[in-house]
């Protein structure tokens, strides 16, 4: 039992880990800047408009703090 139990655990947390920044990503604000060289700036979307935002600007993951816009989780 206790190893079912030691193995279900570490199942759920293998599954958890990609979803732990998503999950808590609602906390912060979206930002976004005209230029790589710019200074970033809170544009007051929410973190679905921001997610939209970076789908058509940049393209990558939000939460990274590299392209035109970015979803702050420190804000």
């Amino acid at each position: 039992m206790k190893k079912f139990l030691l193995v279900f655990g570490f199942s759920l947390l293998a599954v958890a880990i990609p979803y732990y920044r998503q999950v808590f990503a609602v906390d912060g604000c979206c930002k976004e800047r005209p230029s790589l060289t710019s200074e970033w700036r809170r544009n007051g979307m929410s973190f679905p408009e921001c997610e939209k935002l970076n789908r058509s600007r940049d393209g990558d993951n939000v939460l990274d703090q590299r392209g035109l816009v970015w979803w702050d989780v420190r804000c």
